[in-house]
């Protein structure tokens, strides 16, 4: 599995995502090409693109005293779904469908975690994929995606300790990936999503 990279000092923040794709602990098959493909375009600069438009319109929005966003969940989201768009995969708000594969790409609240869970199990047995997955930020990637929310939402961590030992799922060909960042973007980017404060329910205060 990747380290993560901790967000600390310059230099450290992301621009590239790795993709760790790991079976479940019931199965020992290898990832197949589309599932391949998936990764890679999960890996094609989207948190590169992300981090630049994040920090954009907090600029823009502090220079004007507006609500900055706190989270860059709606950048990762819209590059990623712009990308299997093109690579001509569906996109369901993180569900991907292409051929015999589903993946299911979650930065979503934790109370979510067995319902996309679920959801795999359910484009096994009723569209028959033949491989699923669920991918997740690795807990310090979130830190860094949207440290105000970050406890609260499913990770990597916490779809392992789910399915560990659990015989729920036990036969369907589940992947899990853990979403971890690499590479740097510019240290103006990359200090914003460090340090500047992320307020909850007000504008950023210009100073």
């Amino acid at each position: 599995m990747g380290r993560p990279v901790k967000a600390k000092g310059r230099g450290n923040l992301p621009t590239h995502v790795k993709v760790d794709l790991e079976p479940a602990w019931w199965h020992r098959e290898r990832p197949g090409k589309l599932l391949l493909e998936a990764a890679r375009i999960v890996d094609s600069g989207v948190w590169a693109e992300a981090a630049v438009k994040f920090h954009e319109e907090r600029q823009a929005k502090r220079k004007t005293g507006e609500q900055a966003p706190k989270g860059a969940q709606r950048y990762v989201n819209a590059a990623l779904k712009a990308r299997f768009l093109a690579a001509g995969w569906t996109w369901d708000d993180g569900r991907c469908h292409k051929g015999d594969c589903f993946v299911r790409i979650t930065f979503r609240h934790q109370m979510s975690l067995e319902a996309d869970l679920y959801e795999a199990l359910r484009m096994h047995k009723d569209s028959g994929c033949e491989q699923v997955a669920v991918l997740a930020a690795d807990k310090a990637f979130l830190q860094i995606i949207t440290p105000n929310d970050a406890a609260a939402l499913c990770s990597y961590q916490k779809f392992e300790a789910e399915l560990d030992g659990s015989k729920a799922l036990e036969g369907v060909p589940l992947f899990l990936g853990r979403l971890t960042p690499k590479s740097q973007p510019p240290d103006d980017v990359g200090d914003a999503l460090r340090f500047l404060p992320r307020f909850r329910d007000k504008g950023v205060p210009v100073n």
